[in-house]
């Protein structure tokens, strides 16, 4: 059992629980790899208004 709250287990009502990872670097660092994307300053505007554009992807 994860307790340090990098991790949130969601069971649904068909019975399957899915493990959901929280934490925000190693899931953007995941995403790059799997993806390879990065976003230009508009679209991150776009997109996420609300949080100062970076290249979350080198």
């Amino acid at each position: 059992m994860d307790t340090d709250g990098t991790s949130l287990a969601v069971a649904n009502s068909d019975g399957t629980v899915q493990l959901w990872d929280l934490d925000a670097g190693r899931v953007t660092r995941h995403i790059c790899e799997v993806v390879g994307l990065s976003v230009d300053r508009d679209r991150w505007r776009k997109l996420i208004p609300d949080v100062p554009a970076h290249r979350p992807c080198p």
